[in-house]
C-alpha cells in the first residue's frame, strides 16, 4: 500500500532534520534542564516559608513552632548549605548528562509517526497513531520514569534504614529534622543525596526515553512535589496532596520516632508500602501528633522559668503573647504576626549548639527508641487510668 497516496494522511514534508529550537531564546535547553528544577525547588519552598513566617494556614500545620525548636536537631543556615551542596552536584552532574546527549532534532516525527502507522491497517487508523506519538507515547514515558524513580527511591530509602552503618553514616542526616519543612525537602548527606536523588532522577530520564522537554517537567514535577512531601502542612486544596496518597501527612509519619520504619515510598505513589506491607498500620495518630505537642510546649515552659526568650515563628520559638495551647488544639496565634529574628538569647544559642552537636547516627538511633517507648508508655499509662475511671 503506497501510505503517501491516501487521502487521509499528509503528504511527507519538505523540510530536513534541524536541531530543536531553545526553550528559552539564547539559553540552552540542557542549562534549563538543571536550572528549572532548582528554582521551583527555592520558590515553593519560600512560598511555604512565607506561610510560616507570617503564621498563615497554622490550623493546617502538622507540627507547632515549639517542637521546630525543641525537637529539630540541626540549625536552618546548616540546613540551607547542606541543601545548596547537593544542588551544586545536581548541576555538575545534570551538565555532564547534558554534554553528553546528542543534540534533539526535529523534523522527522512525520516519519516517526508513519513507522508506527505502518503496523496498521486501515488509513483511518493514522489519526489515532498521531494521537499516540503526540500525546499518549511521552504520557507513557513520563509514568514509566515515575515508576522508575519511585523504586529505586524505596528500596534505596528502606535499605538505608534496614543496615544501621548506612543509617548511621549517610541517613541519620536527614533525620535530624524530626518536624520537616519544605527547604529541608534535599536536607541530606551529599553521598546520599547523589545515589538516591541525582542518580534516580537520570535514571529514570535515561531509561523512560523521556525528550529533553518531557525530562524539564519531569524533574521540576517530582522537585516540586518532594519538596511538597515535606513542607509541614497537610492542605487538603492542595493538588500535589489531594492526587496523591503520599502526600505531606504520610511522610511525615516516617520522620517520627514511632513510624521511621514504615512510609518508607516517596516521592510519587505507595503502591511499594502496599505490596511489601511496610505501610504505617498503626491507626490513627493524631493522638501521638497532640502528645508531641504538648511535650514541646511544656519544654519551652521549663526554658522560660530559666529565661525569658524573645523570639517568632521563624525559629520556631513563640512571641510574647502567642498562645501555644491554640497550636496544641490546631488553631492560630490569635492575630498576632511574627516579626523578624533580631538574634537568639544565649541560653537558646547554646541549647541549639547542643542540639547540633548531639547529631551521630547512634544519637539518632537512641533518640528515636526513647521517643518510641515513651509514646507506648504513654498509651499504656492512657488504658490503666481508663480502665480505672
Amino acid at each position: 500500500m503506497n501510505l503517501t497516496n491516501t487521502t487521509t494522511t499528509p503528504s511527507p514534508p519538505a523540510s530536513f532534520l534541524k536541531p530543536l529550537p531553545p526553550l528559552i531564546s539564547g539559553v540552552p535547553d540542557s542549562i534549563v534542564l538543571v536550572i528549572l528544577p532548582i528554582a521551583a525547588y527555592w520558590a515553593l519552598s519560600l512560598f511555604f516559608h512565607f506561610l510560616d513566617v507570617h503564621d498563615l494556614l497554622s490550623s493546617y500545620r502538622l507540627h507547632t513552632p515549639e517542637e521546630v525548636l525543641k525537637r529539630n536537631h540541626v540549625t536552618r543556615r546548616e540546613v540551607v548549605k547542606d541543601v545548596i551542596v547537593q544542588q551544586v552536584i545536581q548541576t555538575i552532574v545534570g551538565l555532564a548528562i547534558g554534554v553528553s546527549e546528542p543534540e534533539e532534532m526535529i523534523g522527522g516525527e512525520w516519519w516517526e509517526i508513519m513507522g508506527l502507522y505502518s503496523k496498521f491497517m486501515g488509513d483511518w487508523r493514522y489519526k489515532l497513531v498521531e494521537i499516540a506519538y503526540w500525546y499518549l507515547l511521552p504520557a507513557a514515558r513520563f509514568w514509566v520514569a515515575i515508576f522508575i524513580m519511585d523504586t529505586w527511591q524505596y528500596f534505596l530509602h528502606r535499605l538505608m534504614h534496614e543496615i544501621p552503618w548506612l543509617y548511621k553514616t549517610f541517613h541519620s542526616r536527614h533525620h535530624r529534622l524530626y518536624v520537616p519543612y519544605a527547604f529541608g525537602a534535599l536536607y541530606n548527606h551529599p553521598f546520599e543525596g547523589l545515589l538516591m536523588d541525582t542518580i534516580g532522577a537520570g535514571m529514570a530520564y535515561k531509561i523512560s526515553g523521556l525528550r529533553i522537554r518531557g525530562a524539564m517537567t519531569f524533574f521540576t514535577f517530582s522537585t516540586m512535589k518532594t519538596v511538597d512531601d515535606h513542607c509541614g502542612y497537610a492542605l487538603p486544596f492542595d493538588p500535589l496532596q489531594y492526587f496523591f496518597w503520599n502526600n505531606a501527612g504520610y511522610h511525615d509519619v516516617h520522620h517520627q520516632g514511632w513510624g521511621i520504619k514504615t512510609n518508607f515510598s516517596q516521592p510519587f505513589f505507595i503502591c511499594w508500602d502496599r505490596w511489601l506491607g511496610t505501610q504505617w498500620t498503626g491507626g490513627d495518630v493524631s493522638a501521638r501528633y497532640a502528645a508531641s505537642r504538648e511535650r514541646a510546649a511544656e519544654q519551652l515552659a521549663k526554658d522560660r522559668t530559666v529565661s525569658k526568650p524573645k523570639g517568632n515563628i521563624t525559629t520556631g520559638v513563640p512571641q510574647k503573647g502567642i498562645n501555644s495551647t491554640a497550636y496544641v488544639n490546631g488553631g492560630g496565634t490569635n492575630g498576632l504576626k511574627p516579626r523578624m529574628p533580631n538574634g537568639k538569647p544565649k541560653m537558646q544559642a547554646d541549647e541549639s549548639r547542643r542540639q547540633v552537636l548531639n547529631t551521630d547516627g547512634a544519637g539518632a538511633l537512641r533518640e528515636e527508641r526513647s521517643e518510641e517507648t515513651a509514646v507506648e508508655n504513654a498509651r499504656l499509662r492512657t488504658r490503666v487510668n481508663g480502665s480505672v475511671r
